[in-house]
Order: structure tokens, then sequence, then C-alpha cells
């Protein structure tokens, strides 16, 4: 019986495994124009940050679009979004500027004239290395529900 035994545990195969490589992670930024008019519920957006203000995202004390109002001006065709870093104001730099300093601006800004937002937006893609004998798994950016994410990040999901 001892050889039976034997004999069966040569046959035993050895099984491995194997975990997917980590996914990868590809930031990719976008500067543009967009140009709004005033209407009377406002622009149909709000800012945070600037110089002196609590920062947005850490390290960056720079002017970001905090809320955009559903069905204003700002949120039609989806010209300004939640995490949007507004660079500039009818042209005016808004890369070192306070948060009074660009609300001001904001303010004065009449309906007959409209204003022009130059907005850096960054789009965050997720891709997985393809794993040998696996389907490639591909990264779409999914853009249905408002930005939530605490670094403002566009939320991502895998598909097969």
């Amino acid at each position: 019986m001892m050889e039976e035994l034997e004999e069966g545990a040569s046959e035993v195969k050895k099984q491995s495994v194997s975990f997917a490589p980590e996914p990868q992670m590809k930031i990719q930024g976008e500067t543009f124009t967009t140009t709004l008019r005033r209407t009377d519920q406002g622009l149909g957006f709000s800012i945070a940050g600037g110089v002196g203000s609590t920062p947005c995202r850490p390290g960056d004390e720079g002017i970001f679009v905090s809320k955009v109002v559903e069905g204003g001006e700002a949120d039609v065709g989806g010209k300004v979004q939640i995490g949007d870093k507004v660079l500039s104001i009818n042209g005016c730099d808004m890369t070192d500027a306070r948060h009074d300093e660009a609300v001001r601006l904001l303010k004065q800004i009449s309906p007959e004239v409209g204003i022009t937002l130059t907005l850096y937006r960054e789009d965050i893609y997720y891709t997985q290395p393809p794993v040998p004998g696996r389907n490639a798994v591909e990264a779409v950016q999914v853009a249905e529900e408002p930005n939530t994410n605490a670094n403002n990040a566009n939320p991502v999901a895998f598909v097969q």
C-alpha cells in the first residue's frame, strides 16, 4: 500500500498562482478656453482656493471650480467641470491670484460682455497591462457622475 501512495504522489501536479500586473496610471491634461454669459442666476459655478486660502489640492494654491450649478450657464454642454483649474479670466492671469481677486473679477463682468475663461482639466486613466494568456483590459473614462474624488480626478472604470 505504501508503494501505491508513492506512485500516486508522483502524479500530483504542482499549481502556481499568478497575479495580474498593477494598473498603470496616466494623467492627461488639457488647457482650453470657454465663454460664458451671466444670466439672472449668475454664471453657474463657484470657485475655491487661491493664494492665502485653503488649497483645493495639496501643494497647489490655484483657483479651482468647486461647484457647477446643474442646468446653469457653466453646466450647459459641460463647459466647466468641478476640479477645473482657472488659469485666466478675460485675459487676466489667475495662476498666482488670491481668492478675493478672482471673485471680484467674476462679479464685475456684465451680462453684455460675457466672460472668457482659460481652464486646465486633468483626466486620469488607468490601463491594465496585458496578462499572457488572457484578453487585454482597456481603460475607459466614466463621465456619468459629477467628480467627487478627493484629488479632483475624474472617475474611471475597467471594462473587458
